[in-house]
């Protein structure tokens, strides 16, 4: 085994729209009460940065939690708490979320955001692993 074939490169990490390292999506509409699950691939790393933004008029209308995946692929009972967070904070129309993730001893994590408001509103998100 080579020197460097565990190591991480700048090349690896923010390669764009690396399947490995970054999940993101435009979920058109995502329905009132509704919520979008999405898993995560994380092996071998440390971090995972996530961002969602959803056009809405209420801070209360989007919930983001973070959830461990057992092997079997069942999520595990207790969310991941973020380090640094951000909101969800409400914008000039729209509701924005900033969460850092330690996702060190995980295999798999599953993204969960919710639609609070009963109109189906439009979501952008983004995670990133760091």
């Amino acid at each position: 085994m080579a020197t460097n074939d565990n190591t991480k490169t700048a090349a690896y990490e923010n390669y764009p729209n690396n399947p490995l390292t970054q999940v993101n999506g435009t979920q058109s509409l995502l329905g009132g009460g509704t919520i979008m699950v999405r898993t995560a691939e994380c092996s071998w790393m440390d971090k995972m940065m996530l961002e969602a933004v959803m056009v809405t008029d209420g801070a209360a209308d989007l919930a983001v939690a973070v959830w461990p995946v057992a092997a079997d692929g069942t999520p595990i009972n207790n969310p991941l708490v973020p380090l640094p967070t951000s909101g969800p904070t409400l914008v000039g129309g729209s509701v924005y979320f900033t969460g850092e993730y330690d996702v060190t001893a995980q295999d798999r994590v599953q993204i969960r955001i919710t639609n609070n408001d009963p109109v189906a509103r439009q979501l952008t998100y983004s995670a990133k692993m760091l």
